[in-house]
């Protein structure tokens, strides 16, 4: 997503970002007004107080700002005393209080609605978006996105709300000082102005650091990634100096864009403070030497202008850490763009019982980006029957599996159901009558039950312990000590991998599937699991349409036809 402006780039996203929470955004803005204006009023009361402590008269003062002040007082029927002032000025920073308390739980609320609804957006689209969009993007990518660079979009909201606070403040200050003296104020314009041209080639590069840093944050979460998952692997081979090495480099490039981000953003202010250092003595010079305001009124500007130096600060160091975080937001729509599929699954009217029959391959073509794996492809499978799928690695086993899965969608060609055409619209309803086993059985870390209940909420324990009866898993799981409480650790790697498989085929004929699919489903189990899963199939043969996807395995036995890919 190319950016045109800045200005123009950061309105887009803020309406994008603060969709989800406008009205929470709309209160917070009502009560930054109300706290400029409240800290404005305290800062009046500085005029009449300097004048009874002696320092000005403001009963003699020609300016329109004490006469407002004093007529204020006269209004209210209240005395010009100090008592006054201080119970006036008491209860001001008792309501700015209050608005500050209910702020900064409104801030709160917004930054973590923000990452939360953007986060459950993200997580939508990619649970909803096609096996083959999901391939095309990085695990770790994926993964940096759902827990780095989504939570920086609540930091934006963050921004945002310091960026209208200070906004509002500047210009109920500049309100008052222009009140107090024209000439002086416009003098203030002159430093801010060049605060403002020094920036416009820090804030590009602030911009460029924040797209460096995305891409180094996706370098580390892959190398994260990639050791986790090959750890053994390194261990094996002694390489883990090697490993720490390609990680330290990482975490550098990292922690240097960092730095080089707070560098960036830190000259802006002490270019800033020294120009409000010359202005403010420039100020006290002209005010003292040509008397262009008097006494209290010169100490009420010098109050405002030292306080208004660093809200200008403030505002451009937000606007700038909100141009090095818009990277994250665009990484974060683009992956949602790609991800997005053009024809939604939802369930068609055609109920799967009406059409579940024998699988029909017809002349089908498929390949990925850079490489064809499917030619001309015709088969059948038939209904209630047991097929063998082999072929040597490579051959298209898996793609074929994903096909009939419905995961994967034909180049060309067309793959039925009986005599109905398998579309988009129909996966939902097909794929809630196949039970799949794949090579590496997946076990979610919780109980085993937990694990059954996960394929079908409402199954009652009498189903469950059935399908384990039927999965030959019935005896190991009374045997454990918890039964069907016993926690499967991470991946299931509390089980052996015989258990493993024997769960997840339990958890496939808790659906009372109409296919089942054992894709490669014995490959990394000893010949005595592989003996019982065969004897579990046996059991179910011409109950239920079954394709054994296998390379080599005593399972291609059972089968009533085999094809050959």
């Amino acid at each position: 997503m190319k950016r045109s402006t800045p200005i123009f780039s950061i309105t887009n996203f803020v309406g994008l970002l603060l969709n989800p929470v406008r009205k929470r955004a709309l209160i917070s803005f009502v009560i930054l007004i109300f706290q400029g204006i409240t800290e404005g009023v305290g800062l009046l009361l500085i005029l009449p107080l300097l004048s009874i402590i002696g320092v000005d008269n403001l009963e003699q003062s020609n300016s329109k700002l004490s006469s407002s002040i004093q007529a204020f007082f006269e209004y209210i029927d209240l005395p010009l005393s100090l008592l006054s002032i201080l119970i006036i000025y008491f209860l001001i920073l008792s309501f700015y209080s209050i608005l500050k308390y209910f702020q900064n739980i409104n801030t709160g609320a917004i930054n973590l609605r923000i990452t939360t609804e953007w986060r459950l957006h993200f997580f939508k689209t990619l649970s909803h978006s096609s096996w083959s969009k999901i391939q095309a993007i990085k695990t770790s990518t994926l993964q940096e996105i759902l827990t780095q660079e989504i939570r920086k979009l609540g930091g934006i909201g963050n921004q945002l709300i310091q960026f209208s606070s200070a906004l509002i403040i500047i210009l109920i200050y500049v309100t008052l000082s222009l009140l107090l003296s024209i000439k002086l104020t416009l003098l203030a314009i002159i430093p801010v102005g060049i605060l403002l041209l020094l920036n416009r080639p820090l804030n590009k590069k602030i911009a460029s650091l924040g797209e460096s840093l995305i891409h180094n944050n996706q370098t580390l979460y892959k190398t994260i990634e990639e050791h986790l998952t090959a750890i053994k692997l390194v261990k094996s081979h002694n390489k883990e100096n090697q490993q720490i090495e390609v990680f330290k480099e990482i975490s550098n490039n990292v922690e240097t864009d960092q730095i080089q981000h707070i560098k960036t953003s830190n000259r802006t202010k002490i270019i800033f403070e020294i120009l409000a250092a010359l202005a403010i003595s420039a100020y006290v010079y002209l005010a003292l030497s040509y008397k262009i305001v008097p006494i209290s009124e010169l100490l009420l500007l010098l109050f405002i202008f030292t306080r208004l130096f660093p809200k200008i600060s403030s505002i451009v160091g937000s606007y700038q850490t909100i141009l090095n975080t818009i990277p994250s937001f665009e990484s974060v729509l683009n992956s949602i763009e790609l991800m997005k599929d053009d024809v939604p699954l939802e369930k068609s009217d055609l109920k799967i019982v009406d059409y579940v029959d024998s699988i029909h391959f017809e002349n089908v073509y498929f390949s990925y980006p850079k490489k064809s794996v499917l030619s001309d492809l015709s088969f059948s499978i038939p209904f209630k029957k047991t097929t063998a799928l082999t072929g040597h690695s490579g051959s298209g086993k898996s793609t074929t599996i994903d096909l009939i899965l419905g995961l994967q969608l034909p180049n060309k060609g067309e793959i039925k159901i009986g005599k109905h055409l398998l579309k988009a619209t129909d996966l939902v309803n097909w794929r809630s009558r196949i039970g799949y086993v794949p090579q590496d059985p997946f076990l979610f870390n919780g109980t085993i039950k937990d694990n059954l209940l996960w394929i079908k909420p409402d199954a009652t324990d009498k189903e469950i312990w059935s399908v384990l009866k039927q999965a030959s898993a019935e005896d190991f799981v009374q045997n454990l000590p918890n039964k069907l409480d016993t926690l499967t650790g991470n991946r299931g790697t509390q089980l052996s991998g015989g258990e493993r498989q024997r769960i997840a085929l339990a958890r496939a004929l808790l659906l009372k599937p109409a296919l089942l699919i054992l894709d490669e489903a014995t490959s990394a189990i000893d010949n005595d699991n592989e003996q019982i899963i065969k004897e579990i199939l046996n059991r179910l043969h011409g109950q239920v349409t079954i394709i054994i996807v296998a390379h080599r395995s005593t399972l291609i036995d059972l089968a009533d036809h085999t094809i050959q890919l």
